[in-house]
């Protein structure tokens, strides 16, 4: 799992340890696996940001092409919408993206530590 502080803080990244390009290239086990740990990821973000909504997005291109896939968990808070009235979804996330807020590197880094902490506590 990774931190995207340029979704904004809270923003998580869920990867297949495999490395695979298409959501179809995924096994029956690892799409069972994967399902939980977005639910699981999506719970540990509203937990921590208490957002309207978490966005997910699947995204896989780099340099143009397809590449390994990301499921991107993005905290939606009223702010943002606020911040861009009438732009939701996709241009939501591109007016963020445009923006460029992204968060101090210790704010991240204080984000993942209690992320990680939390889904520890759940796996005990």
């Amino acid at each position: 799992m990774h931190v995207f502080g340029s979704f904004g803080l809270g923003a998580l990244a869920v990867v297949p340890l495999r490395h695979v390009v298409h959501v179809a290239d995924l096994s029956q086990e690892e799409v069972s696996e994967l399902g939980a740990v977005l639910r699981e990821t999506a719970d540990v973000v509203t937990e921590l940001t208490d957002p309207v909504q978490v966005y997910t997005c699947q995204w896989s291109h780099h340099g143009g092409r397809a590449a390994h896939i990301h499921f991107i968990l993005q905290p939606i808070r009223q702010s943002d919408m606020n911040a861009h009235p009438g732009k939701l979804g996709p241009m939501l996330q591109t007016a963020l993206a445009e923006a460029g807020n992204k968060p101090d590197h210790d704010a991240v880094e204080a984000f993942a530590e209690r992320a990680r902490t939390l889904y520890a506590a759940r796996r005990v």
